[in-house]
């Protein structure tokens, strides 16, 4: 579907510039922009209490330091990390 909305100049070339080093077309930049913006059309402005997860013992020691995010993160997505 194709449709024309106004945008300022200003604005124009900063989607621009941003949707190059997203590595996007302007178009899908756009887009993404917009479904991110009606994600959170119905959130408070305020921000919200942080969520309080669940901890369970398994009894041992954890295999990585789990307050140190850059660690998790690689286990998370699979990068190689030394698990000592």
């Amino acid at each position: 579907m194709s449709t024309s909305i106004n945008l300022s100049s200003n604005i124009l070339e900063a989607a621009k510039v941003a949707a190059e080093k997203s590595d996007l077309t302007l178009d899908a930049y756009v887009e993404q922009a917009v479904r991110h913006a009606l994600g959170r059309a119905g959130e408070s402005k305020q921000a919200s209490a942080p969520v309080e997860l669940p901890a369970f013992d398994c009894g041992g020691v954890p295999l990585i330091d789990l307050d140190d995010k850059n660690v998790l993160w690689k286990v998370l997505d699979d990068q190689e990390t030394s698990i000592d």
